[in-house]
C-alpha cells in the first residue's frame, strides 16, 4: 500500500499501487483487476486521480517519445511524458505544444483526459483540439485507436473523461511552428471588471496569451493585473531557476490576514510596471509557479481546495461579481485568482470543460465546513448561470449539480470502462 495524494493536499490516502510498463501488462492488469485508476504526476487538483482502498496504476514509467515528423509537426508519444520534458525536447526544435496549462509538471495523458486549456484558448482553444489519435487499453478488448473520425464517440468520451474510459497508452498531437522561446509581454492594471473584460475583448486580435490576477479581498470595484504575451524572435541567454517552499508548516500562511497585507502589496508592485513590455522566458509567463516546488505546502497540513469554472457570455459581468462578493463576504480569501476569457470553440469531449465564456479559478485553504459551505453557494451561482465547475480541479461539487452542468453524462457512460473508477467517479457518478 502506498499514501496518494493530489495536489490540493487535502487527504494522504492509502492505495494499492502498480506501475504500468507496456501495453500487454496496462492490459493485464485492468482487465483482472476492477476498481483502478491512472495516476500520473498527481497534479489533479481534486480527486479525479484518487482512488482510496483501490489501485492506482502509476503510468510515470510511459514515457518514450515514439515518432516525430519535423517537417508536418506530428508528435507521438506514451502517455507518462510530461509537458516540461516535451517543450525542452521540441521548442529548440522551433515546435512547440499548441496548448499548455499553468504548469509543465503534469502528463499529457493527465491533459488529455482532462481536456486542460491555457492562457490561449482563443486562439487554440483546448488540448483535445489538437490530438489526432489515441491508443486506448480497455479491460475488454484489444487496444481500440480513437480518432475524430475512427471510434469518434470513444474519442469524446475520452477527452476530458476524467480517465475513466480505459488507460490512455499513446497518442498523436499536431504541434504548432515557433520562432523560440521568448515571449513579449505586457502587464496592465485595471480598477473594475469592465476594464478587464475591455483588455481582455481587445487584446484577442495580437495577443496570444492572456489571463489576470485579480484582488478577491478589495473591497467596492474588482482591481487586477491583466497580463498578455505574443510570441517573437529573440536571442538572449536564459537559466533555469527555481526555489522549493522547504516544508510544510503547522497552518496555512495563506489566510485573510496574509491576503489583507499581501495583495495591496502586490497590486501596488505590479501597477509600477503598468504597460511596460518586456521578452520573458515562456517557463517565467507561462508557469510562474513552476519557478517554488511544493508550493501547495504553503496552505499547511489541511491542504486547500481549487474552484474554477465557466460562466457564459451574456452575462460574465454581473455573475462573476457576483461570486467575487460572495467571497469578500466569506473572509476567504485566495491568492491565486485567476480570470480569463474563452473563445467560441465548443468542448469536443462529453464531459470536456473549457467553452465560450469567462473563467474564474481560485485557490483556498482548506477550513473545513467553512469552505465546504461557500463551494456549494458558489456552485450554486454557476449553475444557475447554466456555467459549469471544471472536473480536474473540483473536489466537492454535489453530484446533482455535476448533473446539471454536463448534459452528456448518460452518452459518456455508455463508453465507460466498468474496471475503472475513482473517488471523483464514485462521488458523481455513483460507481
Amino acid at each position: 500500500m502506498k499514501k496518494l495524494s493530489s495536489w490540493g493536499n487535502t487527504s494522504n490516502l492509502n492505495h494499492e499501487t502498480h506501475t504500468l510498463f507496456d501495453a500487454d501488462q496496462a492490459q493485464s492488469l485492468i482487465a483482472n483487476n476492477r476498481n483502478g485508476i491512472v495516476y500520473a504526476m498527481g497534479r489533479s487538483y481534486g480527486d479525479a486521480c484518487l482512488n482510496p482502498g483501490g489501485i492506482a496504476l502509476e503510468n510515470t514509467n510511459l514515457d518514450r517519445l515514439l515518432s516525430l515528423d519535423e517537417e508536418l509537426g506530428i508528435l507521438e508519444c506514451e502517455s507518462g511524458v510530461t509537458l516540461k520534458f516535451l517543450q525542452e525536447f521540441l521548442i529548440p526544435k522551433g515546435w512547440m505544444l499548441p496548448v499548455s496549462p499553468g504548469t509543465q509538471y503534469v502528463s499529457v495523458g493527465g491533459c488529455i483526459a482532462n481536456d486542460i486549456h491555457g492562457k490561449n484558448h482563443h486562439l487554440f482553444g483546448s488540448f483535445g483540439n489538437h490530438v489526432l489519435e489515441i491508443l486506448l487499453l480497455q479491460s475488454s478488448s484489444s487496444p481500440i485507436l480513437c480518432t475524430p473520425d475512427q471510434n469518434k464517440d470513444l474519442f469524446k468520451a475520452t477527452l476530458g473523461g476524467i480517465g475513466l474510459t480505459g488507460i490512455i497508452y499513446s497518442c498523436k498531437i499536431k504541434l504548432r511552428k515557433i520562432a523560440g522561446p521568448w515571449l513579449e509581454t505586457e502587464s496592465i492594471s485595471f480598477r473594475n471588471l469592465e476594464s478587464f473584460f475591455n483588455l481582455s475583448d481587445a487584446s484577442e486580435a495580437d495577443w496570444e496569451y492572456t489571463a489576470a490576477w485579480i484582488d478577491c479581498m478589495s473591497k467596492g470595484s474588482t482591481r487586477g493585473i491583466f497580463e498578455r504575451g505574443k510570441h517573437i524572435e529573440a536571442s538572449k541567454a536564459h537559466k533555469n531557476k527555481s526555489i522549493t517552499f522547504p516544508f510544510t508548516p503547522p497552518f496555512s500562511l495563506v489566510n485573510e490576514f496574509s491576503l489583507r497585507l499581501f495583495n495591496p502589496l502586490y497590486f501596488a508592485f505590479k501597477n509600477l510596471f503598468s504597460g511596460k513590455k518586456k521578452i520573458q522566458h515562456y517557463t517565467k509567463f507561462l508557469h510562474p509557479l513552476d519557478n517554488i516546488l511544493n508550493w501547495n505546502r504553503m496552505y499547511g497540513p489541511k491542504g486547500f481546495y481549487q474552484f474554477q469554472c465557466v460562466i457564459p457570455s451574456e452575462n460574465r459581468k454581473e455573475v462573476v461579481n457576483e461570486m467575487l462578493q460572495l467571497i469578500l463576504k466569506s473572509q476567504t480569501g485566495s491568492f491565486l485568482a485567476v480570470l480569463k476569457t474563452f473563445a467560441n470553440f465548443e468542448p469536443i469531449g462529453f464531459l470536456s470543460f473549457a467553452g465560450p465564456g469567462v473563467t474564474l479559478a481560485l485557490d483556498f485553504p482548506n477550513q473545513g465546513l467553512k469552505t465546504h459551505t461557500l463551494f456549494h453557494e458558489l456552485e450554486s451561482i454557476v449553475q444557475s448561470a447554466n456555467g459549469k465547475i471544471y472536473l480536474a480541479k473540483d473536489m466537492l461539487m454535489t453530484k446533482s449539480g455535476f448533473e446539471s452542468m454536463y448534459p452528456h453524462i448518460e452518452t459518456f457512460k455508455r463508453f465507460r470502462d466498468d474496471n475503472l473508477s475513482s473517488q471523483m467517479s464514485k462521488r458523481l457518478l455513483g460507481s
